[in-house]
This record gives C-alpha cells, structure tokens and sequence, in this order.
C-alpha cells in the first residue's frame, strides 16, 4: 500500500497511525498532479478535496479542479484496475466525465443519505472496460 498526500501534517498523522496499527505502509508527501513515478496500481482510491470556497487549511488542496483531479488518479492505474472515490453529489457530473473521458467502464454510484439528505457519493469504475454504469439505492424502511 502506498500513500500519498500534498500535506505533511497528514503523512505525519498518517505515519503515527500505521504504527498504532503495527502496519507498513509507504506514505509519500506527494501532489496528485507532479508526482513524477512510473508506477502502477491495482486499486486507487482517493478522498478529494471536493469543497469549494473553503480555506487551505493544512497545506492541503482546496477548490481545485475535480475533473483534472480524477484524471490524474486514473493515470495511476493499471489496464483493469479500480478506481474509488468519495465526494458530494453536485461534482459527480465531473467525476464521471473524467471516468469515461479515461476509457474507465463499470461506473458504480452509491448515494450516501443522512437527515440532511445525500450529502456524499462513492462511485467507483474499472479502467479499460465498457461495462455500462450502476446507480445503488438506499431503501428507507
């Protein structure tokens, strides 16, 4: 497992959770989008900083481009890998259309209900396939 984060305070988090965890995992302070590195992954999974017009707290992005976002997490992928993602639902246009822009397929949108109603999305795809997209729903009893 490797991860990558453009702010140090989270590696630093991070490194301080894999070791209460007793886990190896690699951690690179790293920005999505110059990460220079040939190599490829079986499974990306990304929690983008979807909010607009917020603040840059913790040297973190803020108000960047979801599309061009998405786009340089799949690079990351290998043919038939998986991608993940968690955001809000007024980007998931966005997301897509990177998705399928990328040649990923088997789109899947699982909405996320709380009181205040569907406040995130996870959607997930496969690169290099053309399986149509998947909405999931939530019943409510």
């Amino acid at each position: 497992i490797t991860g990558i984060d453009i702010s140090k305070k989270m590696i630093d988090d991070a490194h301080i959770n894999t070791k209460l965890n007793n886990q190896k995992i690699e951690l690179l302070e790293k920005n999505i989008f110059t990460w220079k590195t040939n190599r490829l992954f079986d499974y990306v999974l990304t929690n983008p900083p979807y909010f607009s017009g917020t603040s840059r707290a913790n040297n973190s992005h803020h108000n960047i481009n979801i599309y061009e976002w998405v786009k340089a997490c799949i690079k990351r992928l290998k043919s038939r890998g998986k991608f993940y993602s968690i955001t809000t639902a007024d980007v998931m246009d966005k997301v897509i259309s990177a998705l399928v822009q990328s040649k990923c397929g088997q789109i899947e949108i699982l909405p996320i209900e709380t009181s205040n109603g569907i406040e995130r999305i996870i959607i997930s795809a496969r690169l290099g396939v053309k399986t149509g997209a998947k909405l999931f729903l939530q019943i409510r009893k």
